[in-house]
């Protein structure tokens, strides 16, 4: 896999744990009220997914950034540049 593909896997997957995490707030619960017999009204709250899966997923994709990162900068410790800069480039004006 080339560095190039390595970071658009890494932003795909950024952009699916921006996903996880805003469905663990919002979407995560169905909510129902009910009419008890006294008249009050109950509220049910029932968890669409669970949260130690969506936990879970959300550590799975960090850790593999977090190796997928740690693999770029290795792999560009290791590559040389050549290029020729001006010697003069850092004098004043």
């Amino acid at each position: 896999m080339t560095v190039n593909q390595l970071l658009e896997l890494m932003k795909v997957v950024r952009e699916r744990i921006g996903r996880y995490k805003a469905l663990q707030k919002d979407v995560a619960t169905k909510e129902k009220w009910a009419e008890r017999i006294s008249g009050d009204f109950v509220k049910d709250t029932i968890l669409q997914y669970d949260p130690k899966l969506l936990d879970k997923k959300i550590s799975e994709y960090e850790n593999f950034l977090y190796k997928a990162a740690s693999a770029i900068k290795e792999s560009n410790a290791k590559t040389e540049v050549s290029l020729s800069v001006n010697e003069n480039i850092l004098d004043p004006i």
